[in-house]
């Protein structure tokens, strides 16, 4: 880290400075976006701590001085003032006329996050540095949410959430980060996705290339077949669940089929088909007749029955019929073609039962 506060010299213009944008600019292109009033940001230290500072005035200070040229154990070069003071390992200073072979000078260690560095699976790529007075890495964005935090840009009560105005995780400006509350976030994220759906055909191409990727790996689907059953057996234990999504099963099930009742007549001849299959086995006919027989017993009257006998009745009494044996057996054979029709006797022994 070079940058200082008070009289700690110049750089040339061409030397570059890392931002927390994701950028490294020269000075001189920093006086030219500060002139189109573009705030910048860098990176300073403070008792050992990397902290966020705004680049205030970035400027040319003097001409034909007399420079020199530090070179850097990566093969990076600094050219500055003999006086720039250069900040060492150990939080001291030293000028750079002063500075020799060997010393170390303090670091600006990056890297992007990965699944080890958060509890959260969704905090993998952010750019993150290197705390060389605690020995663990901050995420940049934090650093940035502190400044504005210190600065009484927000408080923490606007939010737990830190999110990037611009979605764009890599631009780590103070400016670029705003807190809000979990609703507010995923609210956020899911309109910005929404207009990109609408918008912008490539994101809809990648969003499908990526899917068709990830799907056509049998390792990715067993896994989430797997994750997604432990899920839902767990959820179907309680109580609470089972009642709400039977309720929301049967309210969806039933609006489809009132608003698609070719549906009905499909599941009707499927259900027929099955049946009659079914009935050729001895084995079911058996079983099905057992329950039909036990469930009878159980019941005070054959609802079915009862219905087909009363709509014999109701057939005798629009034709001016008498509804007695001789009337209702003649209908049920000749015009009902009896159909499972119960009989006249069984059926009056059944009421009187």
């Amino acid at each position: 880290l070079v940058f200082g506060q008070g009289n700690f010299g110049c750089f040339t213009a061409d030397t570059k400075v890392a931002l927390t944008d994701g950028r490294n600019l020269s000075f001189s292109e920093l006086i030219k976006e500060r002139k189109k009033g573009k705030r910048n940001f860098t990176f300073t230290i403070e008792n050992k701590e990397i902290k966020i500072a705004e680049i205030k005035n970035p400027r040319k200070t003097k001409e034909n001085a007399e420079i020199m040229k530090i070179i850097l154990d990566n093969g990076e070069e600094i050219k500055c003032t003999l006086n720039h003071k250069f900040m060492l390992r150990d939080g001291s200073y030293k000028k750079a006329e002063d500075l020799s072979s060997g010393d170390s000078l303090m670091p600006l260690y990056s890297r992007l996050s990965t699944s080890e560095d958060s509890a959260n699976p969704k905090l993998i790529g952010y750019e993150m540095v290197f705390q060389p007075r605690i020995g663990a890495w901050n995420f940049v964005h934090i650093l940035s949410d502190n400044w504005n935090l210190e600065k009484g840009i927000y408080s923490k009560k606007t939010g737990r959430i830190r999110h990037h105005v611009d979605f764009n995780k890599f631009n780590n400006n103070p400016d670029n980060i705003k807190r809000m509350h979990w609703g507010e976030h995923w609210k956020t994220h899911h309109d910005f996705t929404s207009q990109k759906h609408k918008t912008d055909p490539e994101y809809r191409k990648k969003l499908a290339e990526g899917r068709d990727k990830f799907w056509s790996n049998p390792k990715n689907r067993m896994v989430y077949s797997k994750r997604m059953s432990d899920r839902n057996l767990k959820n179907w234990k309680k109580e609470g669940y089972r009642k709400k999504m039977k309720k929301f099963l049967s309210d969806v099930n039933k609006e489809y089929l009132k608003t698609h009742p070719e549906v009905i007549e499909e599941i009707r001849i499927r259900a027929s088909n099955t049946m009659k299959k079914m009935w050729k086995d001895p084995a079911y006919r058996k079983l099905f007749n057992e329950k039909i027989v036990a469930a009878n017993k159980k019941r005070k009257t054959n609802l079915t029955g009862k219905k087909k006998f009363l709509n014999i009745c109701d057939y005798l009494i629009e034709n001016n019929f008498s509804i007695n044996k001789e009337n209702y057996e003649k209908a049920r054979k000749e015009t009902f073609n009896i159909k499972s029709f119960t009989t006249f006797r069984a059926r009056i022994a059944n009421i009187y039962n």
